[in-house]
């Protein structure tokens, strides 16, 4: 039984020292001008980004670095704008909605995308790791939003998904949720996680801010690698 219970330990220290905890906190990107979506508003796209203009999408640089990408969905009919009329989205350090930022002084606004507005973050390989926590802030603006929009924020893994915000029928001036930053996460198991933001609304005031976003081994967790670890160690030591 105790070598069973020590190849186990070793086993998940070996699948630690492959896991590195990832996130962002959208701070390798330059805030630029208003974005103006070059797509079609009639039809669902993937969105990008346009030289001068504030980042959509952010490619991971390096371990630990959580890449997202964005994309536009009419949900609002013919007459949708979108967001080809020009809309503050994207990577942003303006805190005049916010005040500030909860991890450096950039985060990521999603502004009247007049549709739905999604972002996407990159999937990460959670194999082997028992269980890991999934988190970000996020800040809504305080304002008279309307039935029909959607506030979404959801993980995804091979095993199911996890609503963490889902106003979807709700009326978000009833929720208590404006106006201040506030921390969402779940500790989850699953051999890979995905982490995705959405917006839907149609007006200019409506505003979604998120930060500090992180991808973690549940803290219990890190405690049995670290004794895994630990182990092995010792046996090395013994083996001398």
């Amino acid at each position: 039984m105790k070598k069973i219970a020590l190849c186990t330990l070793f086993a998940l220290s070996s699948t630690a020292m492959a896991f590195t905890p990832t996130g962002t906190s959208f701070g390798l990107e330059t805030p630029g001008a208003k974005y103006f979506d070059t797509g079609n508003a009639a039809v669902d796209h993937d969105l990008v980004n346009n030289t001068g203009q504030s980042p959509v999408d952010s490619t991971a640089a390096g371990a630990g670095e959580l890449g997202y990408d964005a994309l536009y969905f009419n949900t609002r009919g013919a007459t949708a704008s979108g967001l080809v009329d020009g809309d503050f989205v994207g990577v942003t350090g303006f805190t005049g909605d916010v005040g500030f930022y909860t991890d450096g002084v950039q985060g990521y606004q999603f502004q009247d995308p007049d549709g739905r507005m999604d972002l996407v973050f990159d999937q990460v390989n959670t194999s082997g790791i028992p269980l890991v926590t999934v988190s970000l802030d996020y800040f809504l603006v305080e304002d008279n939003w309307e039935s029909d929009d959607i506030v979404l924020i959801k993980v995804e893994t091979d095993l199911g998904t996890t609503d963490l915000l889902n106003t979807t029928g709700l009326d978000v001036d009833d929720l208590s949720i404006e106006g201040a930053w506030t921390t969402l996460s779940v500790t989850i198991p699953g051999n890979w996680v995905q982490l995705t933001v959405s917006l839907d609304s149609n007006a200019a005031a409506e505003a979604l801010y998120i930060d500090n976003v992180s991808i973690v081994p549940e803290p219990a967790t890190m405690v049995l690698l670290g004794l895994g670890s630990l182990a092995l160690a010792g046996r090395r030591r013994m083996a001398k």
